[in-house]
């Protein structure tokens, strides 16, 4: 038999690993891990034959799907590929948050079903670059409508705001854009929803006229920014490992303060950050000289996020990084820093995400090559790399610290009873042999 020590460090062994009792100094934080990695997307088919129908009838054409949107409720994690060209067969998909099995490449699952999938229906999804899920678990789906924008452009779908149940994919509302709030060549890029208000904030990255699409209760209307929404003309091209792209994109990535009730945002095609009180979306129009210039970045960023404790983290495309600053504390100019930089991992980081143990999430896609056409499947292209940080989503900012500290002495009060429990028990068992 083993002597009690031996067992009691067994059961403090497993103790560790039990996911609820962790605590932050077991973790390094903000280093970052591979959680999945895939040299080319597929999908939870039907059956092989359905594969195979949607290959030879170019319905499904593995070089052109790629993962650009995240967010991450309980067990699933949220990936959109947007049909920026031919042969996607789904826009919205689910992955476990914890792998199962020895893959690391999982097939990816349609939201909320393949019939939601279909390209010629308008009902169904078309085009989705981003979701955000709030406190309530309900899954808000921007759907730009049009299809194939990047070849030959389909605009026969509407652009729409949906909405579903995260966990049972029950589908509870379609919103449809009307033709004054978004335009035909509009891009919905990206979204955030103020739990106060249920106030959905939509970047639209269209050519023609970019704003921020401001959706509340049934209605939508757009503001606009002048330049701080539009590209940097000065900036003639994105260099990302050698890679040259000379494509102007407008605004597009989004953060939200909901203690500050301010919104950030940025052109793609910008070294800028940009802020915006809340009460100046109240109504549609130009917004310009209610908009703050915060400063230069290092670099352009497709991605933002804003976390619990005010902390903006953000993509760095040309420096294959990810940068990060603490808006509660110092000015941005001074304030930002660098969190990590990897050529190899983190090519074109683009899109963020929360998950329940307080780790943050992000898309590296290297959209660079797709853009390109010299994206090559026999290398990894797409990877989901997280980091624990201790926070939560910017939704969670409102949460009472005092609950999560209790809840957290609790915790570890509960665990050192059981501990001593477990080892008295051992003791009193040695004693008697």
């Amino acid at each position: 038999m083993y002597p009690p020590s031996r067992i009691l460090f067994a059961v403090l062994g497993l103790l560790s690993l039990t996911p609820g009792l962790q605590t932050k100094q077991q973790f390094r934080s903000e280093e970052f891990r591979v959680v999945y990695e895939w040299y080319k997307l597929d999908f939870t088919w039907p059956d092989e034959s359905a594969k195979r129908s949607a290959f030879l009838s170019r319905r499904f054409v593995p070089q052109n799907n790629i993962i650009s949107g995240i967010k991450i409720w309980m067990h699933k994690v949220f990936l959109t590929l947007p049909r920026w060209k031919e042969g996607v067969p789904a826009t919205l998909v689910t992955v476990p948050s914890v792998p199962v099995g020895p893959s690391a490449s999982p097939r990816l699952e349609p939201f909320p079903s393949w019939e939601w999938q279909d390209i010629n229906n308008c009902s169904a999804l078309q085009n989705v670059h981003a979701v955000e899920i709030d406190l309530d678990g309900i899954l808000w789906v921007v759907d730009s409508g049009t299809t194939n924008e990047l070849e030959y452009p389909d605009y026969s779908c509407p652009p729409k705001l949906l909405q579903f149940n995260a966990e049972t994919r029950e589908h509870y509302y379609t919103y449809t854009f009307p033709p004054g709030t978004v335009n035909k060549d509009s891009i919905l890029f990206d979204i955030v929803v103020d739990p106060k208000t249920r106030t959905a904030y939509i970047s639209d990255s269209s050519e023609t006229q970019p704003g921020i699409i401001v959706y509340r209760e049934g209605v939508s209307y757009k503001v606009t920014g002048g330049i701080s929404m539009q590209s940097d003309p000065s900036i003639g091209s994105i260099v990302v490992n050698g890679t040259e792209i000379r494509r102007q994109q407008n605004i597009g990535p989004l953060a939200l303060s909901v203690v500050e009730r301010v919104l950030y945002f940025s052109p793609v095609t910008s070294h800028h950050l940009y802020s915006v009180h809340l009460s100046a979306l109240d109504r549609p129009g130009d917004i310009s000289s209610s908009i703050r210039d915060l400063g230069r970045k290092l670099n352009s960023s497709s991605g933002m996020i804003l976390d619990s404790k005010h902390v903006l983290y953000y993509g760095l495309l040309e420096s294959n990084g990810i940068a990060r600053w603490d808006s509660s504390r110092d000015p941005f100019s001074t304030g930002q820093r660098i969190i990590t930089e990897d050529a190899a991992l983190l090519q074109w980081p683009c899109a963020f995400a929360f998950d329940h143990q307080r780790a943050l999430w992000v898309i590296s896609n290297r959209f660079q090559t797709f853009l390109a056409n010299t994206i090559n499947l026999e290398v990894p292209n797409f990877r989901l790399i997280k980091a624990y940080t201790g926070t939560q989503s910017y939704l969670y900012a409102n949460e009472p610290q005092s609950l999560s500290v209790s809840a957290s002495n609790a915790l570890y009060a509960n665990s050192i009873l059981l501990l001593l429990s477990l080892w008295l028990s051992v003791k009193l068992l040695s004693n008697s042999m």
